[in-house]
């Protein structure tokens, strides 16, 4: 029996962009946002940066809240922060901070603004030197507009129980001006606490403006859930942070059953009844700052607002959202305003499904679908392309785990997974083609069975032409055609030639067969440093855990002192590999599929070496 991963994710696993060997087989450079999102994801970065660039160029875009999104948006996509764009918004969030007080240039929409011009100042002087007085003005006049009850909204009166909308907006700005440390009373966290219980509704949800009879929405959900996570993380710097959805879908034994790396997501329809806290991963160094400069500021305030009071809060909406996931349908008016609050909840609560449903490639592959085929821009109600093409952009990019250190790349340096093919700078003078270039042509027009029996052949001269071009077929055309190629691949995985048993590790990774996870567990005990990374990269790649088990898993390149040479590195490479060896294999009893657990004690043996 073949263990599948569920179709979403399949696809993603074979959708990556995977286009350089780490043993020179390619080269190209890094690109440093994401090199593991599909390929159609980078192409539509690519195009939604172009587009908000031309638009800054031609005054297209209004000097208010959207400039700052726009800028920010940028920014988070690699942008220089030298660049045009990004200057002139600096340059027009000085104007509006140059006097005794913050003056927003869309007077009605003022908290917004506030908060995402205190986000771009703060993405630029995470320590609030350079741009300190702007954020200091800037939080007083957000701290200053918060209600009695906790909330923000509207300069008119459209918003008198308070905004949800406008909230999430105060709050990412008041979370900027901790992290830069601008100072300011934990009890604005209190009372924004206690106005999103109050609000929140009977079904767990958030509604635009709570009024009674107003019903929860998919996008004012999420923020509600954002809004509470960033609360909790200000108020309780110290508690366990990691949100998980509990099943409670059972086992043929009646036990609760647990839906691991290697089963079956809830069947569609299954009801997924809370949110739980889960065990925190470990921090990153931005998150530990962070941390840190919140226990400063609370250890003088007893927060008056439980931390069960907020989870259970957080649950509810993270609940709300489970039970009505959505992303092409029914989510509103906003459905890229949506899609950004999306990232961010997961970013925030650690959060890799939602209701058994990858939500970044799902989002991603929509956004692909509805951006601009000519201008690469999204648009969307009164916020028209600007501000849309922003919050697609960032959910692209992730923004939000860039915030918080969780950076989108694997942590491995080198690998098939590191290149940017197709992206190349329209600008740039083009190359002469050359020999290798002439043949990758030829051999991309062959199919994918073809080329891994071409890489079999013991005498193959061309292994890095054909190389190239398997991955190019298998990314950009011929994604499902290795999938049938497993015994192939396996006997390739057990090829004498390393170059050719590192293509195997990458193609194992790209299959959807989790019977290979073994083969590539064997593969890190391989007396090649090129190999064991590869086979690194498809175990972090088919599991879920872009960061792997451990910070030790890593090339261990990046681990290992440049100045140890001869046989010591040789040994302490040797060390990397059993450890290494040893952490997956533990994991994988753990998690292997029920046909495999047939209890004999020789099965839990976990070898040291080959």
């Amino acid at each position: 029996m073949i263990t599948t991963l569920p179709t979403s994710f399949r696809s993603f696993g074979l959708w990556c962009l995977t286009l350089s060997l780490s043993a020179n087989i390619f080269l190209s450079t890094p690109i440093a946002y994401g090199a593991n999102e599909p390929p159609e994801f980078l192409a539509a970065i690519e195009k939604a940066k172009a587009f908000l660039q031309k638009s800054y160029s031609e005054k297209a875009i209004p000097s208010d809240g959207r400039t700052t999104i726009s800028a920010l948006a940028l920014l988070k996509a690699n942008v220089p922060p030298e660049s045009a764009p990004i200057t002139g918004a600096v340059g027009i969030i000085t104007a509006k901070t140059s006097g005794e007080e913050y003056l927003a240039n869309e007077r009605s929409k003022a908290v917004y603004e506030a908060g995402v011009d205190l986000m771009l100042l703060e993405a630029l002087d995470h320590e609030g030197t350079q741009y300190q007085k702007q954020m200091e003005m800037l939080t007083k006049y957000i701290v200053g507009r918060q209600r009695g009850d906790g909330a923000w909204d509207y300069t008119n009166k459209d918003a008198r129980n308070g905004d949800t909308s406008q909230t999430q907006y105060a709050l990412l700005g008041l979370w900027s001006a901790h992290k830069a440390g601008i100072p300011f009373s934990p009890s604005v966290w209190d009372k924004a606490a206690l106005w999103h219980i109050q609000v929140q509704g009977a079904d767990g949800g958030f509604s635009y403006h709570p009024f009674p009879g107003n019903r929860s929405t998919h996008s004012m959900s999420v923020a509600g859930a954002c809004n509470m996570l960033i609360i909790r993380r200000h108020l309780y710097p110290e508690a366990k942070g990691k949100w998980g959805t509990k099943p409670v879908d059972k086992s043929q034994d009646g036990t609760p059953k647990k839906f691991g790396v290697l089963e079956e997501a809830p069947a569609e329809g299954s009801a997924i009844e809370e949110a739980i806290v889960e065990e925190a991963e470990a921090l990153s160094e931005v998150e530990k700052t962070e941390r840190q400069k919140a226990i400063e500021a609370m250890k003088d305030y007893q927060p008056r607002i439980s931390l069960a009071a907020i989870d259970k809060s957080i649950g509810g909406a993270i609940a709300w959202i489970n039970r009505n996931y959505a992303i092409k349908k029914g989510v509103g008016q906003y459905p890229y305003y949506y899609l950004y609050s999306m990232e961010r909840m997961c970013a925030l609560g650690d959060i890799n499904q939602l209701a058994g449903h990858d939500w970044y490639l799902e989002g991603g592959s929509w956004l692909v679908e509805k951006q601009n085929a000519d201008k690469g821009h999204w648009y969307e109600g009164h916020s028209l392309e600007a501000a849309a093409t922003a919050f697609g952009l960032m959910f692209l990019t992730k923004a939000t785990a860039r915030t918080l250190g969780k950076a989108p790349n694997f942590g491995l340096g080198g690998g098939m997974l590191t290149g940017n093919r197709g992206l190349k700078d329209p600008n740039e003078p083009e190359e002469e083609e050359s020999e290798k270039d002439k043949l990758v042509k030829k051999k991309k027009e062959e199919p994918v069975e073809k080329l891994l029996a071409d890489l079999m052949n013991p005498k193959e001269a061309n292994v890095a032409a054909i190389a190239e071009a398997l991955v190019e077929n298998v990314n950009f055309e011929e994604r499902e055609a290795l999938i049938s190629q497993k015994e192939i691949l396996v006997k390739m995985a057990a090829d004498p030639r390393m170059n050719v048993k590192q293509i195997a590790m990458w193609a194992l990774g790209r299959t959807e067969d989790l019977e290979v996870i073994p083969i590539l567990i064997d593969g890190l005990l391989v007396e090649n440093v090129d190999v064991n990374v590869e086979a690194l990269l498809s175990l972090c790649f088919m599991t879920r855990r872009p960061n792997g088990l451990s910070d030790q898993d890593v090339s261990p390149d990046q681990l290992i002192d440049p100045t140890v040479q001869g046989e010591d590195r040789l040994k302490a490479v040797q060390k990397w590999r059993e450890e290494t060896y040893r952490r997956w294999k533990r994991w994988y009893f753990t998690v292997r599929p029920y046909n495999e657990r047939d209890d004999v004690e020789e099965t839990f043996k976990i070898r040291a070496a080959r």
